[in-house]
């Protein structure tokens, strides 16, 4: 819960300093700075405590989130629709592809999509 209290705290900070001069996008970023300072305190707090993140999906959650990023900006200038749309699904395409054979997500999907096909 203190984590998350700092990370509104920074929030909070960086829109006061953001939104006046960037409008909307400097809104994105002072979320995006404060997301990133509460998951990186929750994770040294769990690293304190014993806990240890699994670093392969932070990487390939990183790596996912670059890749969508990178077509939301050669997105630039297209419809909202349009490149919110592209963005998730380069990201799940990305993450996807980017995870271990017989991993825990690829087996949640596959359930979802025989549940779907075994309901027509």
């Amino acid at each position: 819960l203190v984590c998350q209290g700092i990370g509104l705290a920074v929030q909070v900070a960086a829109h006061a300093v953001l939104i006046p001069t960037h409008g909307a996008e400097g809104a994105a970023i002072a979320v995006l700075i404060s997301y990133a300072t509460a998951s990186l305190l929750v994770t040294v707090v769990g690293w304190q405590k014993g806990v240890r993140p699994d670093l392969v999906v932070l990487l390939r959650t990183l790596l996912a989130c670059a890749a969508m990023g990178g077509v939301v900006i050669a997105m630039e200038g297209l419809p909202l629709v349009l490149v919110i749309g592209a963005g998730v699904i380069v990201y799940f395409g990305a993450y996807a592809l980017l995870a271990p054979v017989d991993s825990p997500e690829k087996r949640f999907v596959s359930a979802l999509l025989s549940r779907s096909e075994s309901k027509k």
